[in-house]
């Protein structure tokens, strides 16, 4: 049971810092005082995954290499 809710709690956490950032257009020093998270590297890894960074900068290189390729 401790292991169960210790997940939930933890999943929740996460929901509300990314709720809060997607409110206030990812200010990440503004959710580390709600999340007190001490590394901020932390908020921005939650920001990257909220915005699909890592996601857009593939799909941008991949479009690149195939434009590329066409000629």
């Amino acid at each position: 049971m401790y292991f169960y809710l210790f997940g939930a709690l933890g999943y929740f956490s996460h929901s509300s810092i990314t709720a809060l950032l997607d409110l206030n257009g990812g200010d990440v020093r503004s959710d580390q005082a709600h999340s007190r998270h001490k590394n901020l590297s932390t908020l921005i890894r939650y920001d990257d995954g909220r915005q699909q960074l890592q996601g857009k900068a593939a799909k941008t290189l991949a479009d690149a290499i195939s434009d590329r390729n066409v000629d």
